[in-house]
């Protein structure tokens, strides 16, 4: 339908073109002509319409079935945080693989107009198509330009999301970042970036907007001007400014098809080869992979603690960071939003680790009023509530006293199928794991 549809449009335009050289030739112009011309006009309207709908069409299937392929590997095997990233942009910018039926009929009416240009108008046809071929030159070189300009933003705001999640990931409920204040002025810094291309990206964007719609209408008119003036009998009319038009609105059609498809070829091969990939057994491709037995215990400053600290862990991994900071406004957003259950899971397990109701009370008002053991198990028992089945625990151990450690890691092996200790000495290991 988009390829029938585009060459409707495409012979209509060849008729109006015609047409409207026969109009201003000053030859008699017949009803038939004038119906003629009337048709193509319906025919070129009709057929616009029905090809963007078809396009738009296209656009949707394409997209629902990167979906598909998306969810198959996923359910495959578990994605990393960057693959899962991709959801969020590669389905739409793939879909635009609908528009390759529009560049093979642009092709054609590049085609059919350069022929009839240069037959029909000699030297005036000439002189536009060497306008036309500058001006795609120059739209190419603004394209390539927008082009980068466009990655580094979308690799920039890729990156200010990932800081961003670690932010969010360094409250009670989430993983250790390096630091929280230099986590904020990675995040300002990041945007500041980002609005330095944009702005640079706006500009190319203004000049090659004017490039596509006016560029070609002003030249034409000013050699228009020009060639009545200084060579009247000169063949440059409406029908060759017509035929130019068309010509060039193709050559647009196409340059924006290949900007499209320059961009989302390589996301296509990406998905090819998440595809194409071994299906991973138990996760152990992954370097930060989920250990195999009930408790690990990491030396902090081993690689593979330093790893679990600064990578993304699946979902159903909770990490409570050494030093955790309770923030009051998430921790009374999360009792806002938390059910009966959760807010009963919560202070049963705070109970269970030594943590009484009035340190519980003092937790919701003002967290600061904790000390630090208090902290660590309060963010445990925060963490246990959403029932994870991974649990990471830095340094949590290292504040309490032998009794109250033994008593928090009964209470996190009765609860989590698995958990790592990261601790910065071994004096700090629970004496219940000695066996």
């Amino acid at each position: 339908m988009v390829a029938v549809a585009g060459l409707v449009v495409v012979a209509a335009g060849i008729v109006i073109t015609l047409g409207i050289n026969h109009v201003t030739s000053g030859e008699s112009v017949s009803v038939g002509t004038a119906w003629l011309l009337a048709l193509a006009f319906v025919a070129e309207s009709v057929g616009y319409i029905v090809e963007e709908r078809q396009e738009l069409l296209l656009m949707v299937a394409v997209r629902q079935l990167t979906y598909r392929r998306f969810r198959s590997v996923f359910a495959r095997s578990r994605p990393s945080l960057e693959v899962r990233g991709h959801v969020l942009t590669y389905p739409a910018q793939i879909s635009q693989f609908a528009f390759i039926v529009d560049g093979a009929v642009s092709t054609v009416q590049i085609i059919a107009f350069l022929v009839m240009s240069l037959t029909l108008y000699g030297v005036g046809g000439a002189i536009a198509v060497l306008l036309i071929v500058g001006l795609a030159l120059v739209g190419i070189r603004l394209i390539t330009l927008i082009g980068r300009l466009w990655k580094q933003y979308v690799n920039l705001e890729g990156e200010r999301r990932r800081w961003i999640q670690r932010v969010a990931d360094a409250l009670p409920r989430g993983r250790l970042i390096p630091s929280w204040d230099s986590a904020l002025d990675t995040i300002t810094h990041i945007r500041n970036k980002e609005e330095h291309v944009l702005r640079r990206r706006v500009l190319l964007q203004v000049i090659n907007g004017f490039v596509d719609r006016s560029a070609l209408t002003i030249t034409l008119a000013i050699v228009a001007i020009l060639a009545w003036t200084i060579w009247p009998d000169t063949r440059f009319g409406l029908g060759i400014i017509l035929a130019a038009r068309y010509l060039y609105g193709a050559v647009q059609s196409n340059l924006t098809n290949y900007r499209i498809i320059r961009l989302a070829v390589p996301m296509m091969r990406e998905l090819d080869s998440l595809e194409a990939a071994p299906k991973r057994e138990n996760g152990t491709s992954d370097p930060a992979n989920r250990p195999t037995q009930p408790v690990e215990v990491l030396l902090a400053d081993s690689d593979r603690a330093t790893l679990l600290r600064t990578s993304a862990v699946p979902p159903e991994c909770a990490f409570v960071p050494h030093n955790p900071q309770l923030s009051q406004s998430v921790l009374s957003a999360w009792r806002a939003s938390a059910t009966t259950d959760d807010l009963s899971r919560f202070t049963n397990l705070a109970a269970a680790m030594a943590l009484p109701g009035e340190v519980v009370e003092r937790l919701w008002q003002d967290a600061n009023t904790l000390s630090s053991g208090e902290r660590h198990r309060a963010a445990v028992a925060l963490v246990m509530t959403e029932a994870p089945e991974w649990l990471i625990l830095d340094e949590t151990f290292s504040a309490p006293d032998p009794a109250t450690r033994d008593l928090v890691a009964k209470v996190v092996l009765s609860h989590v199928p698995a958990c790592t200790i990261i601790t910065s000495s071994e004096e700090y290991i629970p004496a219940y794991l000695a066996w």
